[in-house]
């Protein structure tokens, strides 16, 4: 039940909520230390289109193979659906 509270159903990735979380405790680690933090964002341009113009069938597909995408390295975040997510392990 966790699980699908902090997922998102359709690509698996972390949701904005978990994520906002995990930005914040990665934050507090780092302050006060020489540890270091990136953030990179992504924005894909003109997504909805892709629903308005192929159906969300096809934007469903184009979300999770873009989620597919990110080589993000271990203990890393990436973006998902106008939030943000990890992939949980």
């Amino acid at each position: 039940v966790r699980r699908l509270a902090e997922t998102d159903h359709l690509t698996g990735v972390f949701n904005r909520g978990k994520v906002m979380e995990a930005l914040d405790s990665a934050v507090a680690e780092v302050e006060g230390s020489d540890g270091h933090l990136s953030i990179a964002m992504v924005d894909i341009d003109h997504f909805k289109s892709i629903n308005d113009n192929h159906g969300h069938a096809v934007g469903d597909v184009t979300d999770t193979q873009l989620i597919g995408l990110q080589n993000v390295p271990d203990g890393g975040s990436g973006a998902e659906g106008g939030g943000f997510g990890r992939r949980p392990r």
